[in-house]
């Protein structure tokens, strides 16, 4: 029997949509709210890769075989270094093995194609588009949302902040915490509510905890985890994607070919960007340029940003000093915008026109340039571009709101690996599990989400923590030149202590990579990742979470798939893997 629960879900993303499916398989009530239209989140994005740990689940929905028909399999990705006019093959991530070690190959698909599917699944009634939240409240019985378009509201019993990287549950929690004085410190901060809890009636600094820990029993920070204090120094990077029309040129016919998919990510010479290239079915392409910015860039670009107002010229913004601009080789023009005129978490937004002259010339292994792939790409599709910090936090949950995905560990994409997005899908398989277990004769009661969301918690934080250590280690070989590899602009966003960055002038605009840069980045990448990778891979490969609630499928191949953890609340006689 289905528990008596209604959960609210806001944010229609891969996280989102596939805990709203899981609800739905469950016979769970629940409403999945979306700020933007059914048109715009099913026409925008580029490559995602699918890894063999969310197959289980596919497989289980009976959508496997779907989401093949739309996919390409990936045997390896390609590193390729730029050295002033040549591209040479430095090494690559083998993929190969994954069929023999989990029992499926990687996939390559494109997000748009892929949300249509997961939508699908869903009853049109109870997916709301255009529902933007601005406010949350809640009390020891229920929670309710306000949305902005029309002034309407949803109630339900629990509520999931599904909602990305910028996430309004987030930042609406956290100030509901912060006047408990529970909010550690380097959540606030990453979330850009310092500023605002200075200048708010009945809000003050003191009601920031110093440390990730809190004697409250009801608090969803992570027991000492006191190196998340402060927000780190890090590179930060705005990533715009894209995927083209079919394409009949020659020129591309070799590596459009075959029934699998080929892909080559290029690290940038002189300029600390990486961009990277996919073949997917229907004979397209899909193409991501990953831009970076330095540390002092990013910090004056997110300070004009809160401050509401456009960007005075500045020695910065000029090609005198383009050393402290975001580009080194030009000056593109700022367009300033806001997600949320209420959100303190201001977002900020570079054009799209800026960033595609920047890296219109951009080289391919393949032929040809990243501009002539844009020209190809239809306008609707090229993702505007975003720009965030990686962050894990250590608040997930606080009465009867909860977060996931993006929403509470924070990760750019690494060269369209999508390893972000099937993060958030394997907290959405934790979460309904939980869930799925509540007492189906009585309400869910405050103290039945608390003990939830701790399980929550203390489940999915060590593998989140695990996949942000290697997206900072993938971080190091892409926009870093090895030289600077152990600078304090690329901290690891899970290392212990705080920034000992100093303010002193910013770096200048790096030279062409030198030979022995090119020499100790190739050992790098052909060593010490392909090591790396192997032990890595294997804890990631073991994770591979199912529905509890429906049949389980066999585990595949020579490393065997985790076992559910026991949670000492409900789930503890649910069948194992």
């Amino acid at each position: 029997m289905a528990p008596s629960c209604n959960v609210l879900i806001v944010g229609a993303g891969l996280a989102g949509i596939t805990l709203a499916i899981l609800l739905e398989r469950a016979n769970v009530q629940y409403s999945l709210l979306e700020s933007a239209s059914s048109e715009e989140i099913t026409s925008a994005g580029g490559a995602i890769v699918l890894g063999p740990t969310i197959m289980p689940l596919l497989e289980q929905l009976g959508l496997l075989d779907r989401v093949r028909d739309i996919s390409k399999p990936i045997k390896a990705m390609h590193i390729i270094q730029e050295d002033r006019d040549l591209l040479k093959r430095i090494g690559e991530f083998d993929l190969s093995d994954h069929r023999s070690r989990t029992g499926y190959d990687s996939l390559v698909t494109t997000r748009p194609e892929l949300l249509k599917l997961f939508l699908s699944q869903l009853p049109a009634t109870k997916v709301h588009f255009r529902k933007r939240v601005v406010a949350v409240s809640q009390n020891k019985d229920k929670v309710t949302v306000r949305c902005a378009d029309d002034d309407s509201t949803f109630r339900g019993d629990l509520l999931v902040g599904a909602d990305g990287a910028w996430s309004t549950v987030r930042e609406q929690l956290y100030r509901q915490v912060s006047k408990k004085g529970i909010l550690p410190r380097g959540d606030a901060e990453a979330a850009g509510l310092i500023s605002n809890l200075r200048s708010t009636p009945g809000n003050s600094m003191s009601n920031l905890s110093s440390s990730g820990s809190s004697s409250d029993s009801d608090s969803g920070a992570a027991p000492s985890r006191s190196h998340h204090r402060s927000l780190q120094r890090q590179q930060q990077h705005v990533t715009m994607v894209g995927v083209t029309e079919p394409l009949e040129s020659e020129s591309y016919k070799e590596f459009l070919q075959g029934d699998e998919s080929h892909c080559d990510i290029v690290i940038g010479d002189r300029v600390p960007h990486c961009w990277s290239y996919y073949a997917v079915s229907e004979d397209r392409i899909c193409w991501s340029v990953n831009f970076h910015l330095d540390e002092p860039a990013f910090q004056e670009l997110r300070t004009q940003s809160q401050s509401r107002s456009p960007p005075s010229p500045t020695p910065s913004a000029t090609s005198s000093t383009r050393s402290s601009s975001p580009f080194p080789l030009s000056p593109p023009s700022y367009g300033w915008s806001f997600e949320d005129q209420k959100t303190s978490a201001a977002t900020i937004e570079i054009s799209t026109q800026s960033l595609q002259d920047e890296c219109r010339n951009f080289k391919l292994s393949i032929g040809g340039s990243i501009g002539d792939l844009i020209k190809m790409t239809p306008s609707h599709s090229i993702t505007q571009a975003r720009l965030a910090e990686e962050k894990l936090f250590d608040t997930w949950h606080h009465g009867r709101t909860v977060l996931i995905g993006d929403a509470c560990h924070r990760m750019l994409p690494k060269a369209g690996q999508g390893a972000e997005a099937t993060n958030g899908m394997q907290d959405a398989i934790i979460l309904a599990n939980l869930i799925a277990d509540l007492p189906s004769t009585e309400l869910a009661t405050s103290q039945h989400l608390v003990e939830l969301f701790k399980d929550f918690q203390s489940d999915r934080y060590p593998h989140a923590k695990a996949l942000m250590h290697i997206h900072h280690k993938l971080n190091r070989i892409f926009t870093s030149s090895p030289s600077a590899s152990n600078s304090s602009n690329n901290q690891d966003p899970t290392a212990t202590g705080t920034s000992t960055a100093s303010s002193s002038s910013p770096p200048k605009s790096q030279p062409h990579t030198s030979w022995t840069e090119y020499l100790m980045r190739k050992v790098m990448v052909r060593y010490i990742t392909k090591v790396y990778h192997h032990f890595s891979d294997h804890k990631i490969l073991a994770d591979r979470p199912q529905a509890t609630f429906l049949p389980l499928v066999q585990s595949h191949g020579s490393v065997s798939a985790l076992p559910p953890k026991p949670h000492k609340v409900f789930g503890a006689n649910r069948p194992k893997h």
